[in-house]
This record gives C-alpha cells, structure tokens and sequence, in this order.
C-alpha cells in the first residue's frame, strides 16, 4: 500500500478485522447546521455537531468475488 491509499472499516458493514477495504477518498465536504451548539471549554471553540460527506473509492487488492 501506498500513498494516498488508506485502509477503511465501518463496523461490521463494511470491511472486517484485519480484513479492511483499500482505497483512496475522493471527495470531502462538511458543513455546521446554523442553528448549531457550541462547546466552550478554556478559550476553545468547538462545533457539538457536524455534518460530513465523504465519497470513498474501493481499489479491490483481490479480485472481488
């Protein structure tokens, strides 16, 4: 494996233990709702919520079967 490759599991439904997907990720957005709360601890800011889109390509390293 190489760079940008990485590997990806999401829970049991996609990939398994030691047995993850290979791929690279082709897109990412994310945005914060408006009406969104914040987290202020010590001069920090922090968004309690956000919403993020990625699009993950698979590259099979075996022939899926």
């Amino acid at each position: 494996m190489q760079p940008p490759l990485t590997k990806f599991r999401l829970g049991d439904l996609f990939g398994k233990k030691d047995r993850e997907l290979t791929g690279f990720i082709e897109s990412l957005t994310y945005t914060w709702p408006e009406n969104n709360a914040w987290e202020h601890v010590s001069g920090k800011r922090v968004p309690k919520y956000v919403q993020i889109a990625v699009t993950y390509k698979v590259v099979h390293v075996e022939a899926p079967n």
